[in-house]
């Protein structure tokens, strides 16, 4: 069985020698062992294209064994996931190694899953054993109960199975624990409360605190579809009277994350929101090496490596050797517009004459003033972004346009939503 990396230039030089695709990418990189500020973030569109071309560039070797992915990305486009065997045994074992740190495997739990009838044959650990149920204990019992079920019978069922955990949805947990504050009962013998969901509010921890009194609340793991555990999270008191966001330690067994500006300026100081950018240490078939995954977040404390999770990013846009934010676009183009522009606003890419051309499609009427409103437009570009003033004085881009068009005439994916980015080129 391979081994996983232990640090971040062993996967650099690992993908660089077997990889294609990172051979190339690397190809102005010095350094035999560069660190890895020194190699450049993955700008995901050229990725995943090069995967769709040639699916053998981003792999370091063949796949003989385990699972293919297809996943929808944000551009409304497959990206396909190759996973050895090896690959998928390792991210279920740190899963399942990273809620030892929460329950007691050596006594045995005894958890009450109260889950939606469709769920109702997946407990929790079967949430957390993708493999095998490896650290499932022997002597652990699961009490399953579906949440279709009337609050008082499944209070009933709770009560007589006294269980140590509780794992399920926010709002079935709240539901079971605002029936028992009516009756007033409690259940002391909760002491971890695992929830689905992300911000729990005020009057829910006063609830889970009144029904609960010995728990302690449990967000689920900061994991991503074949990327495994990337964080795992801190207990929260329930009866600190306000809203919790839950907060995130850095698995660091699984990958190495990074905060960074969209200009890839790595964020070390705590409160500044940027992108989650991973390293995978466990992926040697398919390397994941400064690959952006979607998601903002923002330092809590960069020595210990907690995180706050802040929500997902925006679509990033790729013209020449710029990188701008769509949803920065949206907003210098509705302060130019004086209105929102939401929902009738679109970037589209094309190429003329061999250059990059950046078109901003707008669904309304064309106004007199559109040629001041570019002229506005782009110079907020010059002002704001020093890569878009570099490539324009270069002529690396050319002039900034804008498309004024009917509401029938914006382009959308398959599913009937409205595109954000529509590349032509």
């Amino acid at each position: 069985m391979d081994e996983k990396f232990s640090k971040a230039q062993e996967a650099i030089v690992f993908a660089r020698d077997n990889s294609t695709y990172y051979k190339r990418l690397y190809q102005s990189v010095q350094q035999d062992e560069p660190d890895l500020e020194d190699v450049p973030i993955i700008y995901p569109d050229d990725y995943w294209n090069s995967a769709r071309t040639d699916p053998s560039s981003v792999m370091t070797g063949p796949f003989t064994a385990g699972n293919i992915y297809c996943i929808g990305g944000p551009s409304n486009k497959v990206e396909t996931v190759q996973l050895s065997r090896e690959e998928e045994f390792k991210l279920s074992r740190a899963k399942s190694i990273l809620w030892q740190g929460i329950l007691d495997l050596e006594r045995g739990e005894r958890i009450a899953n109260i889950m939606s009838p469709h769920d109702l044959h997946l407990g929790f650990w079967d949430t957390v054993n993708t493999s095998s149920g490896m650290l499932t204990p022997e002597s652990g019992v699961q009490l399953f109960i579906s949440s279709d079920k009337t609050v008082d019978n499944i209070a009933e069922e709770v009560e007589r199975f006294q269980p140590s955990v509780v794992f399920g949805s926010l709002s079935n947990i709240f539901r079971l624990s605002e029936h028992l504050g009516e009756r007033h009962s409690t259940l002391p013998s909760v002491r971890a409360i695992l929830y689905l969901g992300e911000t729990v509010p005020r009057n829910i921890t006063r609830s889970l605190h009144a029904g609960f009194p010995n728990a302690r609340l449990y967000a689920p793991l900061y994991d991503k579809p074949q990327l495994g555990p990337l964080g795992f999270p801190g207990a929260i008191p329930t009866m600190i009277d306000r809203d919790i966001n839950p907060i995130y330690r850095v698995c660091d067994y699984a990958a190495v994350v990074e905060i960074v500006t969209d200009d890839g300026a790595v964020i070390k100081q705590t409160g500044v929101k940027g992108n989650i950018v991973i390293t995978h240490l466990i992926r040697r078939l398919q390397p994941l090496i400064r690959y952006p995954i979607g998601d903002i977040a923002e330092w809590v404390d960069y020595g210990s490596r907690i995180f706050k999770y802040c929500g997902k990013a925006s679509t990033k846009i790729k013209v020449a050797n710029t990188i701008l934010d769509w949803s920065t676009l949206k907003d210098i183009t509705s302060d130019a517009m004086k209105t929102d522009v939401s929902g009738r606003f679109q970037c589209i890419l094309r190429l003329q004459d061999g250059r990059p051309k950046l078109v901003l499609r707008l669904a309304y009427p064309r106004p007199s003033e559109a040629g001041e409103l570019r002229h506005k437009i782009e110079k907020t570009l010059w002002n704001t972004s020093s890569t878009w003033k570099s490539d324009r004085q270069a002529g690396a881009i050319l002039c900034l346009r804008l498309e004024w068009v009917d509401d029938i005439l914006l382009c959308v994916g398959e599913t009937g939503e409205l595109l954000d980015v529509v590349d032509e080129r």
